[in-house]
């Protein structure tokens, strides 16, 4: 991430007073690089001030009793039923003991998007074929269907548009900028 810093300034992408706006996909790497660039210097404070980050929230919100039974019974969760299928990377005896799903962020801000990714095509590939083996035409009836499919995941309503993209209204995200103070330690 340095670099990609480095060379947007000196190229004069990143500077003060600058036409140009930078758009973070993930706060959270861009806040734990900030250091290594030097963030608390002048220069690249006014660089960031102004630029955007949109973060995914994941399964946790107050409405969300999916997710609380996600993390309430994951303790209850049995290593052998998936070191089963998991071959030569096994988890912990100990893992659903001591591995906190409730506070675990990237659990929550990450893992449960790619929980819902797996239900969704597991979900579509029961809907184009039920039983018995895959068809020729697998990957092309599940794509087709794609915009049929509607359920509560750990991260919401999950439906896709019909370019395939989970439908906006559905996704938790929200929006901030960066807006640092020369010498302080607000960040965003």
């Amino acid at each position: 991430m340095t670099a990609i810093f480095t060379v947007a300034a000196s190229l004069g992408m990143n500077n003060a007073g600058s036409t140009q706006w930078w758009v973070w996909a993930n706060p959270s790497a861009v806040i734990a690089a900030l250091p290594s660039i030097g963030y608390y210097d002048e220069p690249w404070q006014y660089a960031f001030r102004g630029s955007l980050y949109v973060h995914s929230v994941g399964g946790e919100t107050a409405d969300n009793p999916r997710w609380a039974n996600f993390t309430s019974t994951f303790s209850r969760r049995n290593v052998s039923d998936y070191n089963a299928h998991l071959g030569a990377w096994p988890l912990a005896d100990d893992f659903f003991e001591t591995f906190d799903a409730a506070t675990d962020t990237i659990l929550r801000d990450v893992g449960t998007y790619e929980y819902d990714a797996v239900v969704a095509m597991g979900l579509l590939a029961c809907a184009v074929a039920p039983t018995g083996p895959l068809p020729a035409d697998f990957g092309t009836l599940v794509w087709e269907n794609r915009t049929a499919l509607s359920f509560e995941g750990l991260t919401g309503r999950i439906e896709f548009d019909g370019a395939g993209n989970r439908e906006a209204r559905t996704a938790n995200m929200y929006v901030g900028n960066f807006n640092g103070t020369v010498g302080g330690d607000e960040l965003c």
